[in-house]
């Protein structure tokens, strides 16, 4: 059976709106549509721009902060990951400690708190397959517009004795993601790990061509090479995400890859940045170039929306 092209699937799928492959070149999603919200559900707005013709770029945020900056920096899609969780949270590494509810109530709490859409690391999706379907219910009523699901089990990225799941396993939780959809634009994004943990490329995609025939609207391989995506796009007739650490964007842009995600920079550079303010402070009591290294107090006011708060206490004469 001849297998349908990239642009067939995004067509028939729903991932353009407003008939955007028309004349054979996606345009960009504008930037007013990109920061503003509208009567599209979050799902909706995801896939608009990973429809587009360049890479969509997305940080990884790890508190509501951090996500209004990186909305107000101009990036149109917010990546709220797994590890952002159990670090910000609890301290605690990423190797499947923190639990799916735990995972939802963090990345709605971000959700709720900025207008373009956010994407979640939903891990294993919380067990069975049955256990998935809810877990995609409660992400949709959280206002995620994306969660990716990952076919691993066992010691999560602890090394030896992480397991793969069995694919007709993982293809069963992919298809309860996709009927529990609330919103039927949410996207469910599948996690392929079997290159990480030892197989091969032509053994990944074999998995990602079954993921992608139960219905997962992306494929994400960890462990693959960035130069080798083209082929699995090729291969899977999927849009693809992949991390990105310090690579020039116009590589990124030749990979063909949809969603580039920048998964854990921006915190890994705010300890950075906040170590070394608290060694400069426990050296000499002073912090140099202070007012050149934050962000402007005004600004800050705009990430916690103080002038709402404001108003809204004048306006029920909490404060005059």
């Amino acid at each position: 059976m001849k297998k349908p092209s990239r642009r067939r699937f995004i067509a028939s799928s729903g991932l353009v709106l407003g008939g955007a492959l028309a004349n054979s070149v996606t345009p960009s999603v504008s930037a007013q549509s990109r920061s503003s919200p509208t009567s599209a559900s979050p799902g909706a707005r995801f896939r608009a721009l990973i429809a587009g013709p360049d890479p969509v770029m997305a940080p990884g945020a790890h508190d509501v902060v951090s996500a209004r900056l990186i909305q107000a920096e101009g990036f149109p899609v917010v990546v709220v990951g797994g590890s952002a969780c159990s670090a910000c949270m609890y301290g605690i590494p990423d190797v499947g400690l923190v639990t799916i509810t735990e995972l939802i109530e963090f990345s709605g709490r971000i959700a709720r708190a900025v207008d373009v859409p956010v994407m979640a690391d939903a891990d294993d999706g919380g067990g069975t397959p049955i256990n998935v379907y809810r877990s995609v219910q409660e992400f949709t009523k959280a206002g995620l517009a994306a969660v990716m699901i990952e076919d691993t089990y066992q010691a999560k990225h602890l090394g030896e004795g992480e397991q793969l799941i069995p694919k007709e396993q993982f293809v069963d939780k992919i298809k309860a993601a996709v009927d529990a959809r609330l919103d039927p634009n949410l996207v469910v994004i599948a996690r392929c790990d079997a290159m990480s943990l030892g197989m091969s490329m032509d053994q990944a995609f074999e998995r990602g061509v079954a993921y992608a025939e139960a219905g997962a609207d992306m494929l994400f391989f960890a462990g693959l090479r960035l130069q080798d995506c083209p082929r699995a796009a090729d291969v899977v007739k999927r849009p693809l995400m992949h991390t990105i650490n310090n690579v020039p964007l116009e590589e990124v842009k030749r990979s063909r890859v949809n969603l580039a995600v920048y998964a854990g920079q921006v915190l890994s550079v705010a300890l950075g940045a906040a170590r070394q303010a608290l060694r400069e402070i426990k050296s000499t009591g002073v912090i140099p170039n202070y007012q050149q290294r934050v962000i402007p107090g005004a600004e800050q006011a705009q990430l916690l929306r103080t002038t709402d708060v404001v108003a809204r206490a004048k306006k029920y004469h909490v404060a005059k």
